[in-house]
């Protein structure tokens, strides 16, 4: 089984997806994946489940499927539409080391929080991503500004300009923005 994520610490989890509703009768449930982690994984993947890092189970994903409708997962010990209702809003998380590496120019949702946001034109911070959030039609960062303040930058290729982790910025056009302000 690939991953070790029974071993690891709350601290060094990654959200990778929450569980929807159950599928059909044999304990599957959709899931809502957070960017291209939990697609990412081939079962049986040693996961943990549940409302927060602090408080999690082991789960083994054993199977993995992609519908129109999102991923559709089955875990070990799961069988029935019961058991997988049980599950419902718990989010799943895995190890770091269990995510493959991505190609160049491409991040992990949770790479990306805590990045320092500034403007192309004017170089100004922004403020820092607190979240990467996931859309039907695109994935925004979610942006604490200065004041306190928080807003949403769609993270198409005309708003989100580079994005240098070793530096900790995120780059993003103001002209494309209009909360900025």
């Amino acid at each position: 089984m690939s991953g070790t994520a029974a071993d690891v610490g709350a601290d060094s989890l990654v959200a990778i997806g929450m569980v929807r509703r159950p599928v059909g009768l044999k304990g599957e449930c959709y899931a809502e994946a957070f960017g291209a982690t939990l697609e990412s994984l081939s079962p049986p993947a040693a996961l943990r489940g549940g409302t927060d890092p602090g408080s999690t189970r082991g789960l083994v994903l054993r199977t993995l499927r992609k519908t129109p409708r999102g991923p559709v997962c089955g875990f070990e010990g799961i069988d029935d539409v019961d058991a997988a209702g049980m599950l419902r809003g718990w989010y799943l998380f895995c190890g770091r080391d269990l995510l493959p590496p991505l190609s160049k120019g491409r991040h992990y949702h949770f790479e990306l929080e805590g990045l320092t946001v500034a403007g192309a034109e004017s170089g100004r911070v922004i403020g820092t991503v607190i979240a990467v959030r996931s859309y039907p039609t695109v994935d925004a960062l979610e942006v604490r500004k200065g004041d306190g303040s928080t807003i949403l930058i769609s993270m198409t290729g005309e708003t989100v300009k580079a994005v240098d982790a070793a530096r900790g910025t995120v780059t993003v056009a103001e002209s494309a923005i209009e909360e900025i302000s």
